[in-house]
């Protein structure tokens, strides 16, 4: 009885030892055409092809990309149902797109939370979902573009932005 007593102890504390060591969840880092093949983003190509880019939009983002190339960078998460997500995040895709500015510049950050580990936190923090950052590169420096306004909630002008 001793022994059975100590091996479920054992076992016991194992399990015990086990749940306290939590593994934290990491941003994954997607390309458009990943996001397309991830079933939490199925959502995602209905609500592009819904959308239909103002012609002003896309005219200061072409502009704003010839002058000086960018990337993006999209900070999500999937599993919100919210306007920023499932609104906002394809119709900046669909701008982007209309633009011509390739899919190659743009990473997809799907996350849980804002407060999600991310690969880029000492460069573009995230305060809240979704998030997007423009960003050119000017020899070894990188630079964030800032939109007018404190989050971006659409493209109202591109080429407005400054760089800091």
């Amino acid at each position: 009885m001793k022994t059975i007593s100590a091996v479920l102890l054992a076992i016991l504390s194992l399990t015990s030892f086990s749940c306290m060591n939590t593994t934290e969840y990491q941003a994954e880092e997607l390309s458009i055409s990943e996001l397309s093949s991830q079933p939490g983003y199925a959502w995602f190509s209905q609500e592009v092809g819904k959308y239909t880019p103002s012609a002003t939009d896309v005219a200061a983002v072409k502009a704003a990309y010839a002058a000086a190339p960018f990337s993006t960078y999209l900070y999500v998460n999937p599993s919100c149902t919210c306007t920023g997500t499932q609104k906002h995040f394809p119709h900046l895709y669909s701008t982007l797109k209309a633009a011509g500015i390739p899919d190659s510049t743009m990473i997809v950050l799907s996350m849980l939370n804002a407060t999600t580990v991310q690969p880029y936190a000492d460069k573009f923090p995230v305060r809240v979902l979704p998030t997007f950052y423009f960003v050119r590169r000017t020899g070894n420096d990188t630079r964030k573009l800032e939109p007018p306004t404190d989050t971006l909630s659409r493209i109202d002008s591109l080429a407005a932005f400054t760089l800091r």
